[in-house]
């Protein structure tokens, strides 16, 4: 199941029960998120980032991945959230806890 968290991120529940949240928002872990606009006939307003923040969830309980799982080594070493991760990273993660 896909759910869109405040208009800045999303999150995936997998059927094996594990959870991956992304986000991107102003107050996240990530470089500064900008608003961008487009325009065709009516307004519409986007966050656009170059990296995110995630999270990985078990029946609803953060989770840190055993080191032969982990992008980086240094994940996951000081918190739940992994900030500043790039696109290939979050698909990694999306990969590892959607096939556990």
């Amino acid at each position: 199941m896909f759910t869109i968290t405040q208009g800045k991120g999303f999150s995936i529940q997998f059927e094996n029960g594990y959870k991956i949240s992304v986000q991107f928002g102003t107050i996240n872990y990530c470089k500064n998120a900008s608003k961008d606009h487009l325009d065709h006939g009516t307004y519409k307003e986007f966050y656009k980032c170059e990296d995110a923040e995630i999270a990985i969830f078990k029946d609803n309980e953060f989770i840190r991945l055993p080191l032969e799982l982990r992008f980086d080594e240094s994940d996951f070493a000081y918190d739940d959230v992994i900030g500043h991760c790039s696109a290939d990273k979050v698909a990694h993660y999306i990969n590892i806890i959607s096939t556990l």
